[in-house]
């Protein structure tokens, strides 16, 4: 309009340039006409402009605009109250082999990762000299033996005295000692392991020193492994043995769907405020064969079996557990997203006849993604999870139905298919409506 408004004033600039020039006089009429006609032109443009955004001012106040929501409708589902924990997994049976001797390590039969079984040996270790001893020992303790029942038959014929025979027994009694320490600490050579499991750890190599108390060896038996947790003392009266729980990794991934509580401590930390509870993977026994088999053999299986299915859930892995202490079934459930909190209050945006309706709700039992909804909503309601934020009772809205707008559930009631088909055929409408108003 200023471009216009600009043009016409050059014209009139241009039209008193030649008056000046050539004044003749029939001619100044005509040229004056045009003069107030170019005057007059623009200021009838912006008055035309002024009336045209009246109008439209006008029309948009009657006509009132719709907001685009995102919109959802209710099923019923499952919904569980879980206790949530962090820990770190542990064997239950755990054993440190260590050397009651000096020596030499002179053989080590198993390596790190070895399965072994109880009682079964692991290394050997050398004395220098310890043969020779027991030897020596054993041919003291055959002299002192012989001495005695010599001087026996002499007392009894009066020809020794009994105080040389009291002698005898007493050093017959101590090679006897000698010689039963010296052989158990031979025992000793022989380590062995205490239960049945895995060697995870074996810090020496063959040919190195070994004093009494050193650690050799380190088994864990990985086929029973747990998850200790410190719970505070407000779920102490509702958390019992046998409930069911879950184990996820650092990243959230599922570990063992099939965990339960295996032990539930008796007693309250005073310092802390919190009791131990311990989640255990739930194991699954082994298929059974037709062919007979003798028992040794089965259990051997059972260890095998137990071992491969634990084969993610290692010692010192870094778990969450999860405890279910509760579940409500068929129950009416909402996306987490579609409930705001004003005042302390739950509330949700309902949409009926394309207006939104503010409606307070009763929360339930709680997960990660959905919440159950106690009243007063019903089954098909449609909430809004997108956009309800601001909008106020009354406002008119379009509903645009995303394609997961039932919630996925193993026993959610499913409803009027035929109605479902015809809401989303509609919001497909009213998104490419909206999409091509914002282009233009």
């Amino acid at each position: 309009m200023y471009l216009i408004l600009l043009t016409f004033l050059g014209i009139k600039n241009l039209l008193i340039k030649l008056l000046n020039l050539y004044p003749v006089r029939p001619v100044q009429p005509t040229l004056s006409i045009v003069l107030l006609f170019s005057l007059s032109l623009p200021y009838s443009c912006v008055q035309q402009e002024q009336e045209w955004t009246e109008q439209q001012k006008q029309k948009g106040t009657q006509r009132e605009r719709a907001v685009p929501v995102e919109v959802h409708r209710l099923t019923l589902g499952t919904v569980r109250s879980t206790v949530k924990a962090v820990s770190i997994l542990s064997p239950k049976e755990k054993a440190s082999v260590r050397s009651l001797i000096s020596g030499l390590l002179t053989e080590l039969y198993v390596a790190e990762g070895d399965r072994v079984k109880a009682k079964q040996s692991l290394a050997m270790i050398t004395r220098p000299g310890a043969k020779s001893l027991i030897r020596k020992a054993a041919g003291l303790y055959r002299k002192s033996k012989h001495d005695v029942q010599q001087l026996q038959s002499l007392v009894k014929k009066g020809l020794a005295p009994r105080e040389e025979l009291t002698q005898a027994k007493f050093n017959r009694d101590q090679s006897a000692i000698e010689l039963t320490r010296l052989r158990e600490e031979a025992k000793n050579e022989t380590l062995r392991s205490p239960i049945a499991g895995v060697v995870v750890r074996r810090p020496l190599y063959q040919g190195e020193t070994v004093s009494p108390g050193q650690a050799i060896f380190e088994i864990m038996d990985l086929s029973q492994i747990y998850a200790p947790l410190n719970l505070p003392d407000r779920w102490s009266t509702m958390i019992y043995e046998g409930m069911q729980a879950r184990l996820y990794d650092r990243e959230g991934q599922l570990l063992s769907a099939q965990a339960i509580v295996s032990h539930v401590s008796p007693i309250i930390d005073a310092n802390t405020g919190t009791f131990s509870v311990w989640v255990s993977p739930k194991l699954t026994t082994p298929p059974k064969n037709k062919r007979k088999r003798s028992h040794k053999k089965n259990r051997t299986n059972k260890i095998q079996h137990q071992f491969e299915i634990n084969s993610k859930l290692k010692p010192g892995l870094f778990v969450g557990a999860e405890i279910t202490i509760g579940e409500h079934k068929n129950v009416l459930v909402i996306p987490r997203e579609a409930v705001i909190y004003k005042d302390g209050n739950a509330q949700v945006s309902v949409v009926k006849n394309d207006r939104i309706t503010i409606v307070d709700v009763t929360i339930g039992y709680q997960e990660a993604q959905v919440l159950e909804i106690i009243s007063p909503l019903k089954v098909g309601d449609a909430v809004v999870t997108f956009g309800q934020r601001g909008l106020e009772s009354g406002t008119l809205v379009k509903a645009i139905w995303p394609k997961n707008s039932i919630l996925p559930s193993s026993s959610s009631k499913s409803v009027n298919q035929s109605t479902i088909k015809k809401d989303l055929e509609k919001s497909k409408k009213d998104l490419d409506a909206v999409n091509s108003s914002m282009k233009r």
